[in-house]
């Protein structure tokens, strides 16, 4: 795991990985070289995500290292993009919660994710969320159009994010709100991913919400 000269190895039970990933069920039982060795290689991969992972496979909660929340949100970010990459829906899931719950508290830091635009699709639920925080932060009074100016976003976010505003629900009233509709920017269906009404138990119970982390 990681780039040569930073490698760590990690033992993880086969049924945990197979069960929770459709690219570790390729990896270890469909032919590849993996199957025979049982051993996947991610030379791509940086172990401090990996690590996030691992526990969260076991306690299915996202735990982060005490850091700075700029760390934090890198941190969430890049979780989602390991998920979505190799193909961890209810990971994605619960890292889309815990970004949700960590912009309620802390305010998407716009000139700090611009990097994330160039990684993931228009069409994922990550881009609709930062477009929809956005919003609710420029409803709430907490961003301006100065923020926007200095936060050096790109041309077409910047374009999707006025047609956002433009038709946002009138009936999210605050930034909290986010929270009681985030199962909206989840992805449910079979093969072990929780369905909707699964998710919204968790979330009641609070569920890799970070307000609770410390609680």
């Amino acid at each position: 795991m990681g780039p040569p000269g930073s490698t760590q190895t990690f033992n993880i039970h086969k049924k945990l990985l197979c069960n929770s990933s459709t690219y570790f069920e390729a990896a270890l039982n469909n032919g590849f070289a993996e199957t025979t060795s049982q051993k996947v290689t991610l030379d791509d991969e940086d172990p401090a995500i990996f690590h996030i992972f691992a526990v969260w496979l076991y306690e299915s909660e996202i735990v982060l290292q005490p850091a700075t929340s700029a760390t934090r949100e890198t941190h969430l970010l890049k979780l989602y993009l390991f998920a979505d990459k190799r193909g961890i829906i209810n990971l994605a899931n619960d890292t889309i919660t815990a970004l949700a719950s960590f912009w309620v508290n802390h305010r998407v830091a716009k000139a700090r994710i611009n990097w994330i635009f160039d990684e993931i699709l228009t069409s994922s639920e990550l881009y609709r969320l930062i477009l929809d925080s956005i919003c609710l932060e420029f409803r709430d009074g907490f961003a301006t159009e100065d923020d926007l100016k200095t936060s050096d976003l790109p041309k077409s976010v910047l374009v999707d994010l006025l047609v956002r505003q433009r038709d946002y629900r009138t009936t999210l009233s605050d930034l909290d709100s986010c929270l009681h509709s985030i199962c909206h920017y989840h992805v449910h269906g079979p093969d072990g991913t929780l369905t909707q009404a699964e998710c919204i138990e968790t979330i009641n119970e609070g569920h890799n919400i970070i307000a609770y982390w410390n609680d």
